[in-house]
């Protein structure tokens, strides 16, 4: 299945999913574009992935956007000092594990483990409804592409 559908399919078993649990239709809208990324996040081990040019973009304007805020003391975030290590850290492993980490595909990015590792990981940063919407969108693309492995 290429990404489009991923992402299509994604977004409807999210969007059923929430509904049935009754999760407001505002909440659904705006979790959405979430689902949809999780959706497409298994192929990031193909490199002309799109979920790998959105998380390249992303890394890059973090590197941006963190540097600056600090230099110039905007008060966008409440906690700039936290939010640039946490950036730094974050663009380190990203690339360090693109560069030298990278499964082959339908390795490990498309096994259980890396669904609840991803899923955990949105529920510790950002709450239980965003975790949920990340384990829909993932589970999603190995449904979709029916290869579901433990590990």
């Amino acid at each position: 299945m290429n990404w489009r559908g991923h992402v299509l399919f994604g977004l409807v078993l999210y969007a059923i999913l929430a509904y049935l649990c009754h999760i407001s239709l505002t909440t659904i809208i705006i979790l959405g574009p979430l689902a949809m990324f999780s959706a497409i996040l298994p192929d990031i081990d193909l490199k002309q992935s799109k979920a790998r040019a959105i998380m390249d973009i992303f890394a890059v304007l973090l590197a941006i956007f963190y540097p600056l805020a600090y230099m110039y003391k905007l008060n966008l975030l409440k906690y700039i000092q936290v939010g640039w290590i946490s950036s730094a850290a974050f663009i380190g492993l990203y690339f360090i594990a693109v560069r030298f980490f990278m499964p082959k595909h339908r390795g490990f990015t498309h096994t259980i483990a890396a669904t609840l590792i991803y899923a955990i990981l949105i529920y510790t940063v950002f709450g239980w409804l965003e975790g949920c919407t990340a384990l829909i969108g993932y589970s999603s693309h190995l449904l979709a592409d029916k290869h579901i492995r433990l590990v």
